[in-house]
């Protein structure tokens, strides 16, 4: 039977993003939901990793919400 957090991983891969976020933390396709079952996912949006984000912050992935990688 197919999970939630598979059905998720593949929308993910398929609308070409790197993973999930929200304001106080971020997770790739990867590492994909730490917190499940003692988190609260609640205020997850999907996520593209920002590179010179990352960079500047000296950290391997920034991910931030796809409206405000893209732009919109």
């Amino acid at each position: 039977m197919i999970t939630v957090k598979e059905i998720l991983i593949r929308y993910l891969k398929e609308h070409n993003c790197d993973g999930l976020c929200d304001d106080e933390c971020g997770c790739t396709i990867d590492d994909l939901m730490p917190c499940a079952g003692y988190g609260d996912m609640s205020n997850c949006v999907i996520a593209k990793n920002n590179p010179e984000r990352a960079e500047a912050e000296e950290v391997d992935n920034w991910l931030e919400p796809m409206e405000e990688v893209n732009g919109k």
